[in-house]
Protein backbone atom coordinates (compact mmCIF):
# COMPACT_ATOMS: atom_id res chain seq x y z
CA UNK A 1 0.00 0.00 0.00
CA UNK A 2 1.27 3.62 -0.94
CA UNK A 3 0.07 5.34 1.91
CA UNK A 4 2.46 7.80 2.61
CA UNK A 5 1.43 11.51 2.37
CA UNK A 6 -2.20 10.75 3.93
CA UNK A 7 -1.78 13.29 6.81
CA UNK A 8 -1.05 15.95 4.03
CA UNK A 9 -3.60 15.25 1.70
CA UNK A 10 -6.23 15.42 4.52
CA UNK A 11 -4.91 18.76 5.65
CA UNK A 12 -4.68 19.79 1.56
CA UNK A 13 -8.64 18.83 1.40
CA UNK A 14 -9.66 20.27 4.11
CA UNK A 15 -7.97 23.49 3.24
CA UNK A 16 -10.23 22.94 -0.08
CA UNK A 17 -13.36 22.76 1.37
CA UNK A 18 -13.01 25.66 3.05
CA UNK A 19 -12.86 27.58 -0.34
CA UNK A 20 -15.57 26.15 -1.43
CA UNK A 21 -13.45 24.04 -4.58
CA UNK A 22 -16.49 21.14 -4.15
CA UNK A 23 -19.07 22.92 -4.25
CA UNK A 24 -22.23 22.62 -2.11
CA UNK A 25 -22.12 20.89 1.24
CA UNK A 26 -19.57 23.74 2.95
CA UNK A 27 -20.12 24.59 6.70
CA UNK A 28 -18.78 25.64 9.36
CA UNK A 29 -18.46 22.44 10.73
CA UNK A 30 -17.48 20.28 8.28
CA UNK A 31 -15.90 16.76 9.36
CA UNK A 32 -12.41 15.79 8.48
CA UNK A 33 -11.83 14.41 4.72
CA UNK A 34 -12.05 10.51 5.25
CA UNK A 35 -9.55 8.50 3.49
CA UNK A 36 -11.41 5.32 1.97
CA UNK A 37 -8.97 3.35 -0.17
CA UNK A 38 -6.38 3.44 -2.49
CA UNK A 39 -6.46 2.11 -6.01
CA UNK A 40 -3.04 1.35 -7.34
CA UNK A 41 -2.62 0.74 -11.09
CA UNK A 42 0.23 0.32 -14.09
CA UNK A 43 0.20 4.07 -14.63
CA UNK A 44 -1.41 5.75 -11.55
CA UNK A 45 -2.21 5.44 -7.85
CA UNK A 46 -5.66 6.46 -6.48
CA UNK A 47 -6.45 7.54 -3.36
CA UNK A 48 -10.32 8.28 -2.66
CA UNK A 49 -11.56 10.42 0.01
CA UNK A 50 -15.16 11.21 1.42
CA UNK A 51 -15.22 15.20 1.96
CA UNK A 52 -18.89 14.56 3.60
CA UNK A 53 -20.91 15.02 0.31
CA UNK A 54 -19.32 13.42 -2.07
CA UNK A 55 -16.57 11.54 -2.66
CA UNK A 56 -12.98 12.71 -4.57
CA UNK A 57 -9.97 10.70 -5.88
CA UNK A 58 -6.83 12.44 -5.57
CA UNK A 59 -4.34 10.77 -8.64
CA UNK A 60 -0.56 10.36 -8.80
CA UNK A 61 1.67 8.87 -11.53
CA UNK A 62 2.92 5.45 -10.15
CA UNK A 63 6.19 5.33 -9.50
CA UNK A 64 7.22 2.31 -11.63
CA UNK A 65 6.40 4.63 -14.93
CA UNK A 66 8.04 6.43 -17.07
CA UNK A 67 5.35 8.88 -18.47
CA UNK A 68 2.74 11.27 -16.78
CA UNK A 69 -0.08 12.17 -18.40
CA UNK A 70 -2.20 13.52 -14.54
CA UNK A 71 -2.40 17.03 -16.22
CA UNK A 72 -3.35 16.29 -20.05
CA UNK A 73 -6.31 14.41 -18.68
CA UNK A 74 -6.92 17.16 -16.22
CA UNK A 75 -7.27 19.88 -19.32
CA UNK A 76 -9.46 17.01 -20.90
CA UNK A 77 -11.96 16.68 -18.15
CA UNK A 78 -12.29 20.18 -18.08
CA UNK A 79 -13.20 20.49 -21.77
CA UNK A 80 -15.96 17.87 -21.20
CA UNK A 81 -17.90 19.42 -18.42
CA UNK A 82 -19.74 21.93 -21.58
CA UNK A 83 -20.92 18.38 -22.81
CA UNK A 84 -22.46 15.54 -21.45
CA UNK A 85 -20.42 12.41 -22.32
CA UNK A 86 -20.17 10.60 -18.24
CA UNK A 87 -16.97 12.01 -17.80
CA UNK A 88 -15.99 13.05 -13.95
CA UNK A 89 -15.95 16.29 -12.83
CA UNK A 90 -12.33 17.74 -11.90
CA UNK A 91 -11.95 20.04 -9.02
CA UNK A 92 -8.01 20.34 -8.71
CA UNK A 93 -4.77 20.31 -10.26
CA UNK A 94 -1.52 20.80 -8.37
CA UNK A 95 1.71 20.60 -10.35
CA UNK A 96 4.18 20.26 -7.01
CA UNK A 97 2.39 20.42 -3.28
CA UNK A 98 3.13 16.86 -2.57
CA UNK A 99 6.81 17.26 -4.78
CA UNK A 100 4.70 15.30 -7.66
CA UNK A 101 1.72 16.40 -10.07
CA UNK A 102 -1.77 15.23 -8.54
CA UNK A 103 -5.62 15.61 -9.92
CA UNK A 104 -8.70 15.67 -7.66
CA UNK A 105 -11.55 14.88 -9.29
CA UNK A 106 -14.91 13.13 -8.92
CA UNK A 107 -14.66 9.22 -7.53
CA UNK A 108 -17.50 7.71 -9.82
CA UNK A 109 -19.15 5.36 -8.29
CA UNK A 110 -20.30 2.65 -10.30
CA UNK A 111 -20.59 -1.07 -11.69
CA UNK A 112 -18.11 -1.73 -14.29
CA UNK A 113 -19.22 -3.23 -16.86
CA UNK A 114 -16.50 -6.25 -17.31
CA UNK A 115 -17.57 -9.59 -18.51
CA UNK A 116 -21.53 -10.16 -19.93
CA UNK A 117 -22.79 -6.87 -18.18
CA UNK A 118 -21.81 -5.07 -21.26
CA UNK A 119 -23.74 -7.25 -23.25
CA UNK A 120 -26.76 -5.83 -21.55
CA UNK A 121 -25.98 -2.08 -22.16
CA UNK A 122 -24.82 -2.11 -25.62
CA UNK A 123 -27.35 0.36 -26.54
CA UNK A 124 -26.41 2.70 -24.05
CA UNK A 125 -22.37 2.19 -24.34
CA UNK A 126 -22.77 2.61 -28.29
CA UNK A 127 -25.25 5.67 -27.68
CA UNK A 128 -22.72 7.02 -24.77
CA UNK A 129 -19.31 6.33 -27.67
CA UNK A 130 -21.41 8.36 -30.46
CA UNK A 131 -22.33 11.48 -28.26
CA UNK A 132 -17.86 11.21 -27.66
CA UNK A 133 -17.17 10.72 -30.75
CA UNK A 134 -19.64 13.90 -31.89
CA UNK A 135 -17.74 16.45 -29.82
CA UNK A 136 -16.69 19.58 -32.02
CA UNK A 137 -12.94 19.95 -30.39
CA UNK A 138 -12.47 23.52 -32.29
CA UNK A 139 -13.13 25.12 -29.29
CA UNK A 140 -10.25 26.82 -27.52
CA UNK A 141 -10.32 24.37 -24.45
CA UNK A 142 -9.66 21.48 -26.59
CA UNK A 143 -6.35 23.82 -28.45
CA UNK A 144 -5.14 24.68 -25.47
CA UNK A 145 -4.82 20.61 -24.59
CA UNK A 146 -2.79 20.06 -28.50
CA UNK A 147 -4.91 17.30 -29.36
CA UNK A 148 -3.14 15.36 -33.08
CA UNK A 149 -3.91 16.74 -36.31
CA UNK A 150 -3.83 14.29 -38.42
CA UNK A 151 -3.74 15.39 -42.41
CA UNK A 152 -4.53 12.12 -44.09
CA UNK A 153 -5.13 8.57 -42.86
CA UNK A 154 -1.42 7.91 -43.75
CA UNK A 155 -0.26 9.98 -40.56
CA UNK A 156 -2.76 8.25 -38.04
CA UNK A 157 -1.19 4.87 -39.52
CA UNK A 158 2.25 5.69 -39.16
CA UNK A 159 1.57 6.64 -35.28
CA UNK A 160 0.35 3.24 -34.54
CA UNK A 161 2.96 1.88 -36.04
CA UNK A 162 5.46 4.32 -34.56
CA UNK A 163 4.32 3.01 -31.29
CA UNK A 164 5.09 -0.39 -31.81
CA UNK A 165 8.71 0.38 -32.81
CA UNK A 166 9.48 2.35 -29.82
CA UNK A 167 8.22 -0.35 -28.23
CA UNK A 168 10.75 -2.78 -30.24
CA UNK A 169 13.52 -0.19 -29.99
CA UNK A 170 12.97 -0.60 -25.69
CA UNK A 171 13.11 -3.94 -25.88
CA UNK A 172 16.47 -3.91 -27.28
CA UNK A 173 17.72 -2.68 -24.05
CA UNK A 174 16.93 -6.16 -22.51
CA UNK A 175 18.93 -9.04 -22.28
CA UNK A 176 16.68 -11.14 -24.97
CA UNK A 177 17.75 -14.49 -26.66
CA UNK A 178 18.37 -14.02 -30.31
CA UNK A 179 15.48 -16.48 -30.75
CA UNK A 180 13.18 -13.97 -29.62
CA UNK A 181 14.59 -10.86 -31.09
CA UNK A 182 13.99 -13.11 -34.24
CA UNK A 183 10.79 -14.07 -33.86
CA UNK A 184 9.84 -10.49 -32.57
CA UNK A 185 11.47 -8.93 -35.97
CA UNK A 186 8.39 -11.82 -37.83
CA UNK A 187 6.03 -10.31 -35.87
CA UNK A 188 6.45 -6.73 -36.35
CA UNK A 189 6.92 -7.36 -40.47
CA UNK A 190 4.07 -9.75 -40.42
CA UNK A 191 1.87 -6.44 -38.51
CA UNK A 192 3.77 -3.79 -41.27
CA UNK A 193 2.51 -6.03 -44.11
CA UNK A 194 -1.43 -6.68 -42.27
CA UNK A 195 -1.93 -3.05 -42.52
CA UNK A 196 -0.59 -2.73 -45.99
CA UNK A 197 -3.26 -5.68 -47.58
CA UNK A 198 -5.77 -3.29 -45.55
CA UNK A 199 -4.65 0.06 -46.56
CA UNK A 200 -7.79 0.96 -48.69
CA UNK A 201 -10.40 0.44 -45.92
CA UNK A 202 -8.83 3.92 -44.56
CA UNK A 203 -8.75 5.40 -47.34
CA UNK A 204 -11.13 8.81 -47.21
CA UNK A 205 -11.83 7.92 -42.81
CA UNK A 206 -12.76 10.89 -40.83
CA UNK A 207 -10.93 11.64 -37.33
CA UNK A 208 -13.26 12.31 -34.56
CA UNK A 209 -12.64 12.83 -30.74
CA UNK A 210 -12.00 9.67 -28.96
CA UNK A 211 -11.53 8.03 -25.13
CA UNK A 212 -8.95 5.64 -26.60
CA UNK A 213 -9.06 3.36 -23.69
CA UNK A 214 -12.66 2.13 -24.40
CA UNK A 215 -12.31 -1.03 -22.44
CA UNK A 216 -15.37 -2.43 -20.42
CA UNK A 217 -13.46 -1.43 -17.41
CA UNK A 218 -13.64 2.01 -17.51
CA UNK A 219 -17.34 1.91 -18.92
CA UNK A 220 -19.30 1.75 -15.50
CA UNK A 221 -23.25 1.99 -15.00
CA UNK A 222 -23.88 4.44 -11.97
CA UNK A 223 -26.88 4.37 -9.21
CA UNK A 224 -28.89 6.51 -11.62
CA UNK A 225 -28.24 3.43 -14.66
CA UNK A 226 -26.47 5.66 -16.45
CA UNK A 227 -22.89 5.21 -18.43
CA UNK A 228 -20.48 7.10 -17.23
CA UNK A 229 -16.61 7.05 -18.30
CA UNK A 230 -13.27 7.01 -16.48
CA UNK A 231 -10.16 7.33 -17.60
CA UNK A 232 -9.48 10.29 -20.15
CA UNK A 233 -5.50 9.90 -20.27
CA UNK A 234 -5.88 9.20 -23.72
CA UNK A 235 -8.25 11.11 -25.06
CA UNK A 236 -7.52 12.52 -28.72
CA UNK A 237 -8.41 12.55 -32.52
CA UNK A 238 -8.59 8.97 -33.83
CA UNK A 239 -10.30 7.01 -36.23
CA UNK A 240 -14.26 6.07 -34.34
CA UNK A 241 -13.37 2.37 -35.16
CA UNK A 242 -10.33 3.03 -32.77
CA UNK A 243 -12.69 3.04 -30.13
CA UNK A 244 -15.11 0.24 -30.92
CA UNK A 245 -12.18 -2.30 -31.07
CA UNK A 246 -11.21 -1.61 -27.98
CA UNK A 247 -14.08 -2.72 -26.63
CA UNK A 248 -14.65 -5.52 -29.18
CA UNK A 249 -11.01 -7.04 -28.10
CA UNK A 250 -11.34 -6.20 -24.09
CA UNK A 251 -15.20 -7.37 -23.70
CA UNK A 252 -14.50 -10.27 -25.68
CA UNK A 253 -17.50 -9.74 -27.76
CA UNK A 254 -19.17 -12.37 -29.58
CA UNK A 255 -20.10 -11.29 -33.34
CA UNK A 256 -23.59 -11.37 -32.32
CA UNK A 257 -22.85 -8.68 -29.83
CA UNK A 258 -20.59 -7.17 -32.10
CA UNK A 259 -23.35 -6.81 -34.77
CA UNK A 260 -25.76 -5.18 -32.16
CA UNK A 261 -23.89 -2.65 -31.04
CA UNK A 262 -22.74 -1.56 -34.56
CA UNK A 263 -26.26 -1.53 -35.35
CA UNK A 264 -26.99 0.83 -32.09
CA UNK A 265 -23.87 2.69 -32.84
CA UNK A 266 -25.34 3.35 -36.51
CA UNK A 267 -21.97 2.17 -38.38
CA UNK A 268 -22.45 -1.03 -40.33
CA UNK A 269 -20.35 -1.37 -43.58
CA UNK A 270 -17.77 -3.03 -44.66
CA UNK A 271 -14.79 -0.68 -44.53
CA UNK A 272 -15.59 0.11 -40.47
CA UNK A 273 -15.84 -3.79 -39.85
CA UNK A 274 -12.10 -3.79 -41.49
CA UNK A 275 -10.47 -1.37 -39.76
CA UNK A 276 -11.83 -2.57 -36.55
CA UNK A 277 -10.48 -6.11 -37.32
CA UNK A 278 -7.00 -4.37 -38.19
CA UNK A 279 -6.74 -2.62 -35.04
CA UNK A 280 -7.71 -5.93 -33.19
CA UNK A 281 -4.85 -7.84 -34.86
CA UNK A 282 -2.29 -4.59 -35.14
CA UNK A 283 -3.35 -3.99 -31.57
CA UNK A 284 -1.58 -7.29 -30.19
CA UNK A 285 1.75 -6.25 -31.44
CA UNK A 286 2.49 -3.07 -28.81
CA UNK A 287 0.76 -5.30 -26.40
CA UNK A 288 2.66 -8.11 -26.81
CA UNK A 289 5.62 -6.08 -26.41
CA UNK A 290 4.53 -4.14 -23.32
CA UNK A 291 4.14 -7.70 -21.28
CA UNK A 292 7.47 -8.86 -22.37
CA UNK A 293 8.87 -5.60 -21.10
CA UNK A 294 7.42 -5.59 -17.91
CA UNK A 295 8.15 -9.09 -17.43
CA UNK A 296 12.03 -8.79 -18.21
CA UNK A 297 12.55 -5.02 -17.43
CA UNK A 298 14.25 -5.26 -14.13
CA UNK A 299 13.31 -1.57 -13.55
CA UNK A 300 9.87 -2.11 -12.93
CA UNK A 301 11.02 -4.42 -9.64
CA UNK A 302 7.90 -7.04 -10.77
CA UNK A 303 6.93 -9.13 -7.73
CA UNK A 304 7.54 -12.61 -7.57
CA UNK A 305 3.49 -13.21 -6.72
CA UNK A 306 2.67 -10.94 -10.25
CA UNK A 307 4.84 -13.34 -12.93
CA UNK A 308 2.59 -15.96 -13.16
CA UNK A 309 -0.13 -12.96 -14.07
CA UNK A 310 1.71 -11.59 -16.72
CA UNK A 311 2.96 -14.60 -18.11
CA UNK A 312 -0.43 -16.07 -18.66
CA UNK A 313 -1.60 -12.85 -20.23
CA UNK A 314 1.48 -12.81 -22.21
CA UNK A 315 0.24 -16.87 -23.31
CA UNK A 316 -2.76 -15.10 -24.59
CA UNK A 317 -1.44 -13.19 -26.73
CA UNK A 318 1.31 -15.22 -28.50
CA UNK A 319 -2.33 -17.60 -28.71
CA UNK A 320 -3.46 -14.50 -30.26
CA UNK A 321 -1.40 -13.81 -32.62
CA UNK A 322 -1.36 -17.48 -34.07
CA UNK A 323 -4.86 -16.76 -35.01
CA UNK A 324 -4.57 -13.82 -36.48
CA UNK A 325 -1.39 -15.51 -38.38
CA UNK A 326 0.61 -12.76 -37.87
CA UNK A 327 3.41 -15.51 -36.27
CA UNK A 328 4.61 -18.48 -37.55
CA UNK A 329 4.40 -22.07 -35.46
CA UNK A 330 8.25 -21.73 -35.13
CA UNK A 331 8.41 -18.40 -33.95
CA UNK A 332 5.25 -19.15 -31.66
CA UNK A 333 7.43 -22.28 -30.24
CA UNK A 334 10.33 -20.53 -29.58
CA UNK A 335 8.53 -17.87 -27.65
CA UNK A 336 6.43 -19.85 -25.75
CA UNK A 337 9.36 -21.82 -24.69
CA UNK A 338 11.56 -18.72 -24.02
CA UNK A 339 9.55 -16.29 -22.17
CA UNK A 340 7.03 -18.45 -20.56
CA UNK A 341 7.79 -21.55 -19.10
Amino acid sequence: MYLEKMDEFIIYLQEKIKLGFFGEGVTKTNPLPKFLFELVGEANKIRVFDVGWKKVSIKSKNIITSWNNLEREYRILEALQNFSVGSPKPYLFDSNRFGEPISVIEYIEGTPLVGMKVSNYLDKTADKLKEIHSINTNSDFFKQIGLSNYKTYEDFLKEIQQYVYMGEKQLSNLNLSSNIIKSLEEVINKGDERIEERRKFFRGNKFVFSHKDFGPENILLDSSNEVRLIDWEYANVSDPAFDISILFYRANMTNQDKKRFLSYYSLENEDTMQRIKTYIEYGTLPNLLWHIDRLYNQTYHLSPKKRPYYKIRLKKILIELKKFELISENGFKSMSSSLIF
